[in-house]
């Protein structure tokens, strides 16, 4: 990160708050510039950092996901044909990514459960779960959307910028090497997990 520019992945949009802040593609497909213009900002008030607009749209996609999710719950476990997942499925895969690909690169403990990552993991499906009862009901993981990300955050407000020993590519293209660059893709991973929700709750009509 340097000085008050940070590049990330993200999905595409515009985000402007008081006329501070705007997120705008780059020449890189997938890839968008936050800008934080500290000379416009209102006197007295201090302006967003990089991190803290990355945290704030976080939460705000997560909150749309648990509204799609509720309100669906009755039809949250059913797996649409020609896919090979439910609604519970992806909120539950949601809980797990950005423990993963922050705590799991940095090679420390996840704090969520070892099991999330047998049931929600990449490739996995609710077909093939063996004990189906001990999966967290979807009440609970919605809930996980938003109270498990504080020790994500904080990983990335303090030690954000360490260097991973072992980086990774993902199958987007795009090459992990510190917690932030692990948040924003994760974000990016929540958008296009909100949109495959979007066209599984079509599927119901």
């Amino acid at each position: 990160m340097a000085g008050n520019r940070l590049i990330f992945p993200l999905h595409r949009h515009l985000y402007n708050r008081g006329g501070r802040t705007a997120i705008f593609p780059s020449c890189n497909p997938g890839v968008v510039k936050v800008v934080s213009a500290v000379t416009e900002s209102s006197a007295g008030e201090v302006p967003m950092s990089p991190i803290e607009i990355i945290k704030q749209q976080n939460t705000q996609i997560r909150k749309v996901i648990a509204k799609l999710a509720l309100d669906h719950t009755d039809r949250a476990d059913e797996i649409p044909s020609g896919w090979r997942n439910n609604l519970r499925w992806h909120v539950g895969h949601l809980v797990l990514t950005p423990h993963r690909l922050t705590f799991g690169l940095m090679g420390e403990p996840l704090v969520i459960p070892e099991e999330y990552a047998t049931w929600f993991g990449n490739g996995t499906s609710p077909e093939d779960w063996k004990n189906p009862g001990k999966v967290p009901p979807l009440d609970q993981l919605v809930k996980e959307l938003s109270s498990t990300m504080g020790p994500v955050h904080e990983l990335c407000t303090h030690r954000g910028d360490a260097v991973y020993t072992k980086p990774i590519t993902t199958r987007a293209g795009i090459t992990l090497t510190t917690p932030v660059e692990a948040l924003s893709m994760s974000h990016l991973h929540d958008g296009m997990h909100l949109g495959m929700m979007m066209a599984i709750v079509k599927s119901f009509n």
